[in-house]
């Protein structure tokens, strides 16, 4: 079972996916609601305002219907660029009803045939939601991820592996580089070759000082050793 987080973020947002037992559950609590407030509009329309908290609730409830039926399509992999341009109708639609609602009380005919219009219009597009209702059962779910992502419920897991993989190739060359540090060097083969001095070469010449044995010459041939 999907946790509540992600049915709260499937209903108001349209990208992702949306198995079809979700999308059943969802779709028939909402139009529920959505019927509900109709009716309880249209038998208090004379004590209710345009605009209020019902009218309101109706529109809210076809964005969760687009969100739904957007992740649906996605989940059969298919696209749904389709119902934006027909969500904006709707929407208009419904706009123009709300907003012509208070002509069906007028006194005058002329006013109740411009709300009965508005109302008829609203209808079809209601129809023609329930047809794309039945398109988006149509077909299953893809298994695992497709073009527009993970499976529904899946998608921390895929973050949390995305990371994963993430930090993975980040310490491969972390830990290669701390290998070259650590590894010992031989310093005499860094080392530069000595350069033998020589007394035309430029190099300062050191004589050794008489009476002293130098490495160079052995001690016995210095007879005055240790003399001034």
């Amino acid at each position: 079972m999907a946790p509540l987080r992600s049915i709260l973020v499937a209903l108001f947002t349209p990208w992702g996916r949306l198995p079809q037992l979700m999308f059943i559950v969802l779709a028939s609590i909402i139009l529920c609601v959505h019927g509900a407030l109709q009716l309880y509009l249209n038998t208090h329309i004379e004590t209710l305002e345009p605009y209020n908290v019902y009218s309101i609730g109706q529109l809210i409830t076809l964005w969760m219907l687009f969100s739904i039926l957007s992740r649906r399509f996605h989940d059969s992999g298919n696209a749904a660029m389709l119902l934006v341009p027909f969500f904006a109708m709707t929407f208009a639609a419904y706009m123009f009803a709300i907003d012509n609602w208070k002509l069906a009380i007028s006194p005058f005919e002329d006013d109740h045939d411009t709300a009965a219009w508005f109302e008829r219009v609203r209808m079809v597009y209601q129809l023609i939601g329930f047809g794309v209702i039945i398109m988006a059962l149509k077909d299953m779910g893809d298994e695992g991820h497709n073009v527009y992502g993970p499976p529904f419920g899946a998608e921390k897991k895929a973050v949390r592996h995305a990371r994963a993989v993430d930090t993975r190739t980040t310490e491969v060359p972390r830990m290669a580089a701390r290998r070259v540090t650590t590894t010992p060097v031989d310093e005499t083969e860094l080392a530069p070759p000595r350069h033998e001095s020589h007394p035309h070469d430029g190099h300062r010449h050191f004589e050794p000082r008489r009476g002293r044995i130098t490495p160079a010459e052995p001690a016995g041939r210095h007879h005055g050793f240790g003399r001034r």
